[in-house]
């Protein structure tokens, strides 16, 4: 864009449903979600002819095409991009207008996120990230000013203080009207360039609560990895705990052992949840909010009066929280919680940290399963471990051991060499002489052989 350019204020584009697709020169084209709206051409006509009378020595050329409201509410969202070649008096809109323009450009960014099936949004120092199938991915970045009317608009919605920026606040709300989904909210105040605590690093977890989890054949394990899934789900009580990094799917693995349980028994299961990220069809959920006194502690006093079978408690990140898991194993209940831990071995010494002390870990364990996603060539895979403590598991209470010592004490089914064969057949697919990345199988101890 530059000075010469006909412009169009972004309330204006909304309200008449038009969008610039292009101009050069004096000649320009209008898209319209109204094409037959002699009305609207007139005036926009009569508009564009008087910019080109006083920029330029050539008559007005103007054209029409059609667009939707989709159309126009992104055009009117990159009005807001940041953009070096666009002069700052374009947007000195009144404050209103402002407001409605972080609306747009709000929706545009949960919009576009949902689209591309991102998992959590990213905001920082005006750049917009969104974390797709565990891979943080830069998507934009927006002017500084219309950034903060942005966050004030997210704060709102959450019921934040719009105003504290110093310190750490939480909060949710609900996006969409025929499809809705839940938006949990993280907001951090951080260090700038020129001052301390002047800008703030927000995140927002997009979790479409009405999703059916996938059948657990589907996520990616090994037909051998899913048998022993579902002899661990069999058992009458212990701990069993799905661990991995962000993104990884940890809490869509455990959804779907839940769903093959309630198909395949007629069992009582509560799942604690902060917040529920899918809905379950026969699972008790509840949701754990702390600004409601519903704690981990106080509501599992409760559920134990509810008589489950199956608890699920969610992630496991205090001491608090591991002392809830332990609690629910120890009372005859079969417990799943997630952890974020990259190994069996590491989740052992992760459960320490947090004042578990061996002896009860050794008595309630009856599984891990450890995930992550392997990216290769546009593909994404579940590269999985399902560790399963041996008979002589109980010995390592009396021991200080370290993660490869532990590791012994696990017999270990992983799906590598799956993985590995599904990246050969893409690479024969498509006939490339890309590597394929080491994969590590933590059966053999060693590296799986590649090309």
């Amino acid at each position: 864009m530059n000075a010469n350019d006909f412009k169009l204020t972004p309330s204006y584009c909304l309200y008449n449903g038009v969008v610039i697709h292009f101009q050069n020169g004096p000649r320009i084209h209008f898209l319209l979600e109204r094409i037959n709206d002699e009305s609207l051409k007139k005036r926009l006509e009569k508009a564009f002819t008087i910019h080109v009378e006083n920029k330029y020595t050539e008559e007005a050329i103007i054209t029409y095409g059609i667009c939707n409201r989709r159309d126009v509410r992104k055009y009117v969202s990159t009005l807001y991009e940041k953009n070096d070649l666009v002069k700052r008096e374009v947007f000195t809109e009144e404050k209103k207008e402002n407001e409605a323009a972080a609306v747009i450009l709000l929706e545009e960014i949960l919009q576009e996120a949902i689209e591309y099936g991102a998992t959590d949004i990213h905001i920082e120092k005006s750049i917009v990230k969104f974390r797709i199938n565990g891979i943080l991915q830069r998507q934009k970045e927006i002017q500084k000013d219309k950034m903060g009317e942005v966050i004030q608009r997210i704060k709102f919605l959450s019921g934040m203080n719009v105003m504290e920026k110093r310190f750490c606040q939480n909060g949710h709300f609900i996006f969409g009207e025929k499809k809705s989904v839940f938006i949990r909210v993280s907001t951090v105040g951080i260090i700038s360039e020129n001052s301390v605590y002047a800008e703030e690093s927000i995140v927002l977890r997009i979790l479409d609560t009405s999703r059916n989890p996938l059948g657990i054949e589907n996520l990616g394990f090994s037909n051998s990895q899913i048998t022993k899934i579902k002899n661990m789900s069999c058992e009458k009580n212990g701990l069993i705990l799905v661990c991995g990094p962000t993104g990884a799917g940890k809490s869509t693995t455990v959804a779907s052992i839940l769903s093959e349980i309630v198909s395949n028994n007629s069992l009582k299961i509560i799942s604690l949840e902060d917040p529920p990220e899918y809905y379950i069809k026969g699972v008790t959920q509840i949701e754990i909010d702390e600004n409601l006194n519903r704690s981990f502690e106080k509501v599992l006093q409760n559920v134990f009066r509810q008589d489950p079978d199956v608890i699920m408690i969610g992630e496991i990140r205090s001491e608090s929280e591991a002392g809830v898991a332990v609690k629910a194993s120890l009372t005859g209940h079969l417990v799943f919680a997630t952890l974020h831990a990259s190994s069996s071995e590491s989740a052992i010494l992760r459960l320490e940290d947090l004042g578990i002390p061996l002896k009860l870990i050794t008595s309630i364990l009856k599984g891990i399963i450890v995930q992550e996603l392997n990216h290769f060539m546009d593909e994404v895979n579940l590269l999985g471990c399902v560790s399963i403590p041996k008979a002589n598991f109980n010995e390592i209470k009396n021991q200080d051991l370290n993660e490869m010592e532990i590791g012994k004490y696990f017999h270990k089914i992983p799906n590598g060499h799956e993985v590995l064969q599904k990246s050969f057949h893409l690479l024969d697919k498509k006939k490339s002489t890309k590597k394929i990345p080491f994969i590590f199988d933590p059966n053999r101890d060693e590296e799986v052989d590649v090309i």
